[in-house]
């Protein structure tokens, strides 16, 4: 087992890449593996996961057809061997080399089985990223664990929802799917792990830079395909 499993799904980020392969092989913290799922991509992406796997032999790239980023999740969460695991979206960054050293260390020491993070966004030049920052999650808890039973309600609402601002137990998640041929599934698959996670801790660090204004990015959906979300909440 290693500690940390990081799933990078990949279509079409032949622009992005390498930078976000770079914000993760050069961390300090060396006891990961990381696993690349290129979702059917025709750019030059399939290319530069090949010559990173010649490099780093804890890398592991799975190819499929391309069937969206929750198949590509599911992919990577079922080959996993970390004891955590951690999702980066293919054209976003960590923001600092120590960023999983600690991120490993708090989620250890306060028994986590979800560890929510602070994160950056900002454009693809990096400049003056805005930090997002949850105050009323950190003055409720701040270094005290809780859960969906022991939480006050309003919390919940003051959480982010995306997939990418959280460390999880494998274990804790192992099991919950994200939903395919959805849009923001990440709403669904929060609200299973939420409801199903013993001690979820807080963590007051950008860990994450988040890209924006990228072409094609999720942000961008308008129209009836942004709220087929709540198709999910009618599943058994």
């Amino acid at each position: 087992m290693v500690a940390i499993s990081i799933a990078v799904p990949v279509y079409n980020v032949e622009k992005y890449l390498i930078k976000c392969l770079n914000s993760i092989f050069k961390q300090s913290f060396k006891d990961i593996e990381v696993i690349c799922v290129d979702d059917g991509s025709t750019d030059k992406s399939p290319l530069i996961l090949k010559e990173f796997s010649k490099i780093y032999e804890n890398m592991k790239i799975i190819t499929q057809e391309n069937q969206g980023l929750s198949v590509a999740r599911n992919a990577a969460v079922a080959e996993a061997k970390g004891k955590y695991i951690m999702f980066i979206d293919a054209d976003d960054l960590l923001t600092m080399g120590t960023a999983l050293e600690r991120l490993y260390n708090y989620a250890e020491s306060h028994n986590s089985d979800v560890v929510i993070f602070d994160f950056l966004s900002g454009g693809v030049d990096l400049k003056n990223p805005q930090r997002h920052h949850f105050p009323n999650v950190a003055e409720r808890y701040g270094e005290t664990s809780f859960n969906a039973f022991l939480a006050e309600p309003f919390v919940y609402r003051f959480i982010p929802v995306a997939t990418w601002t959280k460390l999880y137990k494998t274990e804790v998640i192992r099991d919950i799917q994200f939903v395919p041929n959805l849009n923001n599934q990440d709403v669904v698959h929060w609200a299973q792990v939420y409801t199903k996670a013993t001690n979820i801790n807080y963590f007051p660090i950008p860990v994450y830079y988040y890209t924006i204004q990228r072409e094609g990015a999720i942000t961008g959906i308008k129209g009836r395909k942004a709220f087929d979300v709540f198709k999910a909440f009618g599943k058994p």
